[in-house]
């Protein structure tokens, strides 16, 4: 979740649209980020290991 809060700062100030992280932990795993306007992609393989909602100010 936070990689999708670190999109529009990273890509930014690296020039970019898109961004890749490493998951460096005992559930390793890539994710990839961009930028379509004003939304974030989020991409990558996921394990569920809790379910919320976010809720944001209207």
């Amino acid at each position: 979740m936070a990689s999708l809060f670190r999109t529009p700062y990273g890509t930014g100030a690296l020039g970019s649209t898109e961004l890749t992280g490493l998951q460096a932990s005992a559930r390793t795993g890539l994710v990839r980020t961009s930028l379509r306007g004003e939304r974030t992609l989020l991409t990558g393989s996921a394990v569920t290991v809790i379910e919320g909602e976010l809720l944001t100010a209207p």
